[in-house]
């Protein structure tokens, strides 16, 4: 049924009289009253107003919805919730002051995670730990998941020593944030054969990834393939020449390796 002229005009008036509703107020109006709930000790009803806040897009509430979570203002701590609001402030404040603040929260969320990861794993809690880790590397820690790596598989804190589990862990990390100390353990683990069968081109690969990143170590291992014909051809002058820079650096294996002497630093008499 169509309505009414008379219809029309009834409701045009009840929305004319009718008191805004909670979705007519302003993004700064909601935050007030978040901290009104703050001052009069209702901490949970301050979250759920800096969370609608933060929602129409204001930074400031985002920031304050994040310590929330953060510190457990609430009674709870929320990291992954927590995280977002802190990225949101970094994405939309145009204070920088308040953008650096953040970051730094955030950094400090993180070190808090691995913290309780570390010490979840000292109690022999590993459910916990592996929550933690996990969440510290979804969260943005790249070096997480090498840490819960190494617990597997060096057995460190009285872990059941796991390579498969170790090697698997290490294998995500090196895809989606690789660190010079993951690689050179994935890549030992697959020239040796530990967590799975041997692979000699990908244990070349992830040395060759170190070198990418300056670690030396990288040098080392790489050459040791070439001179051993594993995963690359034997080529014992390419094995020389990565060898050459870890002797100059003093690592006394490398020149024993290879039958090297350090280069001479430019000017020397020697």
């Amino acid at each position: 049924m169509r309505p009414t002229l008379l219809m029309m005009l009834i409701w045009a008036v009840v929305a004319l009289v009718s008191p805004p509703s909670v979705h007519a107020q302003t993004a700064q109006e909601i935050l007030e009253t978040g901290k009104g709930h703050g001052v009069m000790g209702e901490p949970l009803a301050a979250q759920t107003a800096y969370e609608r806040a933060a929602a129409l897009g204001l930074a400031e509430a985002a920031h304050l919805a994040a310590q929330s979570h953060h510190y457990g203002w609430a009674g709870t701590r929320n990291f992954r919730k927590a995280a977002s609001h802190y990225d949101q402030v970094i994405a939309t404040s145009h204070l920088p002051a308040v953008v650096d603040e953040a970051r730094r929260q955030r950094a400090e969320m993180l070190r808090e995670l691995t913290d309780l990861a570390f010490e979840a794993a000292r109690k022999q809690d590993r459910a916990t730990s592996e929550r933690y880790y996990n969440l510290a590397f979804e969260l943005g820690d790249g070096a997480a998941l090498g840490s819960l790596a190494h617990f597997y598989e060096t057995g460190r804190m009285g872990w059941a020593r796991d390579e498969v589990k170790a090697r698997t862990l290490y294998e995500r990390q090196a895809e989606q944030a690789p660190s010079s100390l993951s690689l050179w353990a994935l890549g030992l683990m697959y020239k040796e054969g530990r967590g799975g069968p041997a692979d000699h081109p990908r244990a070349a690969a992830a040395f060759q990834a170190m070198i990418n990143m300056g670690a030396e170590a990288g040098y080392m291992e790489l050459a040791k393939l070439y001179l051993e014909g594993q995963g690359v051809p034997k080529d014992r002058a390419a094995a020389l020449k990565l060898l050459q820079r870890p002797c100059d650096s003093g690592v006394q294996e490398a020149c024993d390796l290879g039958g090297l002497t350090p280069t001479p630093l430019p000017g020397s008499a020697y």
